[in-house]
């Protein structure tokens, strides 16, 4: 088909103006796993603890991390680190999922786990502060909550979560992120009974790190995919300068009209 000569001057003020769309490019699915050596741990609270902190708190020490509540102990938390890679040039995160893997399960469990992601810091220490224990979405001040009833009695072994994209993204913040720790705490959302626990394997666990593309094993990990950061909107100016040009092409287009109707005429 050919193009009119009014079309070929709109696409190319288009082009001018850098309002042609393009598709963005999407890389492969990267599996992105805690630091080493890790600093997977457990937060726990009252009664018994008021908000300590243990890395190897674990049955049997084997690394592994529990949540729930154990007398003489207290509310037990699982937290998950992983520092945030560096991007290449004007990339974002496009799609992505956090995965982790319950190996066992005890006691009359009266709770879910729902998900938070902490705010990003320059170190990869659990606090003890992090901890809570509560419904959600509330949480712990920047705490986001990213997916209610992410671990349930019902839903064992390797568990993906929903779209943590976002939560990603926000944190990166367009490169200024990068290389900073992201934590992942799995909060009960409610006060769990005595000896009722979920035991996970973390990134300290003794079985070692079985890696596959995705998902990438029993750690905990992410697997993501990048692409290019979409084009902000163009200024107020540069849609006034596109409105100048609409109407000068509006313009051609009556007056090629006209011409057209006066050589009716005279024919």
């Amino acid at each position: 088909m050919t193009l009119t000569h009014n079309v070929r001057l709109t696409l190319a003020a288009l082009a001018v103006l850098g309002l042609a769309s393009a598709h963005p490019a999407q890389a492969q699915t990267t599996v992105l796993y805690g630091p080493t050596p890790s600093t997977d741990g457990e937060v726990v609270g009252p009664p018994n603890n008021n908000n300590n902190t243990f890395t190897d708190a674990g049955f049997g020490n084997n690394g592994d991390t529990n949540a729930g509540f154990f007398s003489g102990f207290g509310t037990v938390e699982p937290e998950f680190v992983i520092q945030l890679p560096t991007l290449g040039a004007n990339q974002v995160f496009a799609t992505a999922n956090f995965f982790s893997n319950t190996f066992t399960k005890g006691g009359n469990i009266n709770f879910s786990l729902n998900l938070y992601g902490l705010a990003a810091r320059s170190s990869q220490a659990i606090q003890g502060s992090d901890f809570y224990v509560g419904s959600a979405p509330t949480g712990n001040g920047s705490d986001t909550l990213l997916q209610s009833a992410y671990v349930t009695t019902a839903n064992s072994n390797l568990v993906a979560s929903t779209d943590i994209t976002s939560y990603l993204n926000a944190q990166y913040a367009n490169g200024a992120g990068a290389g900073q720790f992201i934590f992942f705490r799995l909060t009960p959302n409610v006060q769990p009974n005595d000896q009722s626990f979920f035991s996970f394997t973390s990134g300290r666990f003794s079985g070692g790190r079985t890696p596959t593309t995705p998902p990438g094993g029993a750690d905990p990990h992410i697997d993501y995919t990048t692409m290019t950061a979409p084009a902000s909107a163009p200024e107020p100016s540069t849609w006034a300068t596109f409105g100048v040009m609409g109407l000068a092409l509006a313009g051609l287009s009556l007056r090629a009209r006209k011409r057209s109707v006066k050589a009716a005429c005279a024919a």
